[in-house]
Formats: C-alpha cells, structure tokens, sequence
C-alpha cells in the first residue's frame, strides 16, 4: 500500500508489521460530500447530527453534520458516524506513563495508539517493527515515559513515528485550536539538519485502501497531501505549540479542501529519507512527549519557514498495508511536498502492540 507521493510518481515501501485491512470513514459533522460508495458496499446508516457544526474552525470544511453514507463514505464503512468528538475540557491526546502505546484520546473512551513504520530500504531503525514499539524511560516536562525511535542510512521515503486519534478513523478536534508536543534529539533529513516534519491528516488526503477518500488508482493529487509544518530539533526537550492555521498544504497540491481540525485523522512526526532525489540517506534520533491538543485560538510558537520542501510519508497501522514514498520539491517558496501517513488500516484494532 502507498502513502506518498514524489512529482506523481508513486512508491511503494514495506509496512513493519500486519496484514492489510481495508477500513473507509464516514463523514461527521462538518464533514465533506465525497463520492459515492462503490456498487456493492456496505451501507452505512445515517447518523445524527454531530454536535460541532457551524463551531469548527475556519476551514474545517462544510456541509450538513448528518452522516450521509451516499455522499461521504468510501466503499468499506468501519468508522463511527458522526466522528467523535473531543471536549475542550480534556486536551490530552497520549503522555506515554503507562508505559504502553495505546491511549484515549482527550480521555475520552476513544481508542488510540502510536504506530512506526519505515520504507524498504536497507535501512535500520530501532525499535524493528510494530510489536516492540512501547514508551521508554525519559520523559519531557518532569514526566517518566516518552516515545523514542531512530534509524540510519535510509534511502527511501524514511520513517515515521504516527499518533492514530480513533482506532484508524477520523476524530473531531474543532473545539480546538491546535496541538502541542514535546521533542527533543536530531537529524539528517530531506528538510535539512536536525529537522522534523509534523504533518496532520484529513481523510481526502488519504486513499480509500487505506480508508480515505481520495483515488489513488486515478493519480488524484489529494493522495498523501496532509498538512504540514516543520520544526527544529533541539537536543533537550522543547515543547511545540502547533495552530491549525499554521498547518500549510504541500506546495505541489494546487486543488483540495484547506485543513478540517473536525476530521483530524492522525498526527505523523515523519523523518524524511530522499526517494528519489539524490541526496544523502536520511537519519534520525528523536523523542516525543505530551502531546495534547491546545484551548482555541491559540497561537502557535514554531516558525514557518520558505525553502525546499520536504518528503513523503510514512505511517502505517500495526493492522494496515505498506508505507509509502515521496516528497517533492514545491520550488523555492514551497512547503513539503509528499505527505505521511499513518494507519493503513482504517477502522479495526489494531494487532499486536499496537492495538487499541
């Protein structure tokens, strides 16, 4: 399975673990009209309406809060109708302290969990796969457990470290205003030395084989473009505060719905390897911690920076299909190019470590 893009051209990179399962999202509220489902699947009874209408942010897309199966699901329906939704309440997302990967998702009873996936290069990383990934010692900000990976010399799209929201299924995150995170550690990336790219997912970006709803088969230009920002690493742990608004489409992707903060799929720190620009193997040894969403209107304290862009993807669920490739260069003004992904596997738990 494919989660990236390069100049139209597709890769294909190895998923760590799990066998592919094909999951599709339904609409929620504010959700967009899509296509309808292919012959023969599954219906999807209409929901009621979600609760965050006309309240989600700018951008966040129209159309009615009810769930249409005719308009916004793809040809497999697993996810939850309406998506859903947090309370401004309660923004913690995962803080690692139970030593696992799963989390509730703003404490809600809504299922999540990290996942990592790599290309197929000859590459290594650390953890190997899926079934090791748990939180280790070392926490940012007084706390005991952090996420920690690394990997050297990959030379295709690189690897990513992937908070899923809902199990594989969009969630609702308007009644917030953004995301915060701690990181620290380094780099060699396509974006420059000691960088990360954050990128944050809608279902339009993502393909109907991995649960989304754009076609990948048609080459449509939406596969893969998740909004994005990059940020610097530092050696000790630094907390990013992370708007909606400063999310940017990737500078190649001139079509396509500006960011949804109510249909948040997941929440990718990709490292991003070269495929197939030849340029020196990517690299990279980071932590992340505390990652919660923050209070409405608030402002972000990474800046957005003009340059080359950046790479592809990564991501994938413990139960979903190969990562992907990519990253294009979006010029000299552009933002990164290709986009990330995480869980291939749209709805389901997922297996191993990495259930939820």
């Amino acid at each position: 399975m494919r989660y990236s893009s390069k100049s139209g051209v597709f890769a294909v990179a190895v998923l760590l673990s799990g066998a592919a399962v094909l999951g599709s999202a339904c609409g929620g509220s504010g959700s967009d009209d899509r296509g309808s489902p292919s012959a023969g699947a599954p219906a999807v009874t209409a929901g009621a309406p979600g609760s965050s209408g006309a309240s989600s942010s700018a951008g966040a897309g129209g159309g009615s809060s009810a769930c249409d199966s005719g308009t916004m699901c793809c040809a497999t329906t697993t996810c939850t109708c309406p998506y859903p939704q947090g309370a401004a309440a309660s923004p913690v997302i995962a803080n690692m302290e139970d030593g696992t990967v799963k989390f509730n998702t703003a404490t809600l009873m809504t299922k999540g969990y990290w996942d990592f996936s790599r290309d197929a290069s000859m590459g290594t990383v650390t953890p190997a796969g899926n079934p090791t990934l748990m939180a280790v010692d070392g926490g940012a900000n007084g706390t005991t457990k952090a996420m920690h990976v690394k990997g050297e010399n990959l030379t295709g799209w690189g690897a990513a470290l992937a908070a899923e929201l809902s199990n594989g299924c969009p969630f609702d995150a308007s009644s917030y205003g953004g995301i915060s995170f701690y990181a620290k550690g380094t780099s060699t990336v396509l974006e420059g030395a000691n960088k990360l790219l954050v990128l944050v997912g809608n279902p339009e970006y993502i393909p109907k084989t991995s649960g989304g709803f754009c076609d990948e088969a048609a080459k449509d230009p939406n596969c893969y473009a998740r909004h994005r920002i990059t940020i610097d690493l530092t050696p000790e742990w630094k907390q990013y505060i992370i708007a909606w608004d400063d999310l940017k489409a990737p500078g190649y992707l001139t079509t396509g719905k500006p960011f949804g903060s109510n249909r948040v799929r997941d929440i990718v720190f990709n490292a991003s390897g070269p495929s197939p620009d030849p340029m020196p193997a990517a690299s990279f040894d980071f932590w992340v911690d505390e990652l919660k969403f923050e209070p409405a209107g608030v402002k972000g304290n990474v800046m957005t920076t003009t340059g080359s862009a950046g790479a592809g993807a990564g991501g994938g669920s413990s139960m979903g299909g190969a990562g992907g490739a990519g990253g294009a260069s979006a010029g000299a003004g552009g933002a990164a190019a290709g986009a990330g992904g995480a869980s291939a596997g749209a709805g389901g738990a997922a297996a191993g470590a990495g259930g939820a």
